[in-house]
């Protein structure tokens, strides 16, 4: 059986991603600042190089669609965003050889707990409903929206895919 590890696995979007992925027969690490309960913890020996040379590997980074646009009052998070999507070429490139490969996914507006906190400050420059009438597929996305686009980017299926960045936002950043 082979282990995935979710970062930020508490809430919302990894939240979705970490139950996916238990769905799809993985066994699942959640790492999260406030871990939801319940979920498993491993010893890691990153010494042991002959269990690291055995590890096949996938990682997808989330990122966000703000970095193809922009986000008014939210400057520091495109940033950070935006160099996710760099870092994940850079290290499709550098682990490829070692059979990783390394995708991103930059959600577009999805139904979190994130987003709903951002509409109560006024940062989304409008209500959820006004942003879903511009929306393509005239709905929110879903944290299992975003699960979908990384069980897929994980599994054996999409092992020649590296350094992409696939976005998941219902035609809103096309």
């Amino acid at each position: 059986m082979r282990t995935a590890v979710v970062t930020g696995g508490g809430s919302g979007i990894g939240k979705a991603v970490a139950a996916r992925l238990r769905k799809d027969g993985y066994q699942v690490a959640v790492f999260d600042i406030a871990p939801s309960g319940g979920e498993l913890e491993y010893k890691v020996d990153v010494t042991d190089r002959a269990r690291v040379d055995a590890d096949w590997g996938r990682i997808v980074n989330i990122s966000s669609s703000s970095t193809h646009s922009g986000q008014p009052f939210m400057s520091s998070y495109v940033a950070a965003k935006s160099g996710v999507n760099g870092l994940t070429k850079s290290l499709a490139l550098e682990y490829g050889p070692q059979g990783i490969t390394v995708n991103a996914v930059p959600p577009g507006f999805v139904n979190t707990p994130m987003l709903r906190r951002a509409e109560g400050k006024g940062l989304l420059g409008g209500t959820i409903e006004e942003h879903i009438e511009r929306t393509p597929v005239r709905r929110a996305g879903r944290p299992e929206d975003i699960a979908a686009a990384c069980s897929f980017l994980i599994g054996e299926e999409a092992g020649y895919i590296t350094g992409q960045i696939l976005g998941v936002n219902g035609g809103r950043n096309t």
